[in-house]
């Protein structure tokens, strides 16, 4: 089940130009090419998960592997700084600089965030910012440092269904999202999945 009230669906799917919130379909087949968000969680004892890869469908266009090894590299570089001391803003310039060093960027409406005995808690995650801005990381704390990496411009628009957001000039986008626990030396990710493939 997904959230009660809000979101039925216990997975979103979103593909290509999709960058968040897609409702998975029974009838729409993947293709060639594509670039598939898969973004889930489990509810286990009261507690939240969240987390999120994205993988191309058998061969993909040289710039959408960049963008892939991009997204995923922005996001790590953002996990790096989930240590005791440094801030959000840490994080967020980690990702948006990794990003736009390649020249790709990311969209700034959608952000990280805490997680816990709810889905969404403080402090807020943001995938772009300023160094050492921002709310201080604690030890022990444990949020989800995420993003959406896009090949072209961060304006985006929601779709009829009122759940899918796309890209608004159509341009591809990836999304990763780790749930780390803050830590002294190094963060701890809990859904680790850096050796994944990023092409099936």
């Amino acid at each position: 089940p997904g959230l009660k009230g809000k979101y039925e669906h216990a997975t979103c799917i979103y593909v290509n130009d999709e960058a968040v919130h897609g409702i998975p379909s029974a009838t729409r087949a993947l293709r060639q090419g594509d670039l598939v968000k898969i973004d889930f969680g489990i509810v286990g004892d009261s507690y939240f998960t969240d987390h999120c890869v994205t993988v191309g469908v058998g061969k993909t266009t040289y710039k959408d592997q960049q963008l892939l090894t991009v997204g995923r590299e922005a996001v790590l570089n953002g996990v790096k700084q989930a240590v005791t001391g440094n801030t959000t803003g840490d994080i967020g310039h980690a990702i948006e600089s990794t990003a736009r060093k390649a020249k790709f960027d990311t969209i700034k409406h959608y952000i990280g965030h805490g997680i816990g005995h709810q889905l969404h808690e403080e402090p807020e995650v943001p995938a772009a910012g300023r160094a050492g801005s921002g709310t201080v990381l604690k030890e022990g704390q444990v949020i989800c440092v995420e993003a959406q990496v896009v090949a072209g411009k961060t304006a985006i628009t929601i779709d009829d269904d009122g759940w899918t957001v796309r890209t608004k000039d159509r341009k591809q986008v990836v999304m990763f999202e780790y749930m780390v626990i803050v830590r002294d030396q190094e963060p701890e990710i809990l859904t680790d999945t850096r050796d994944w493939p990023l092409i099936k």
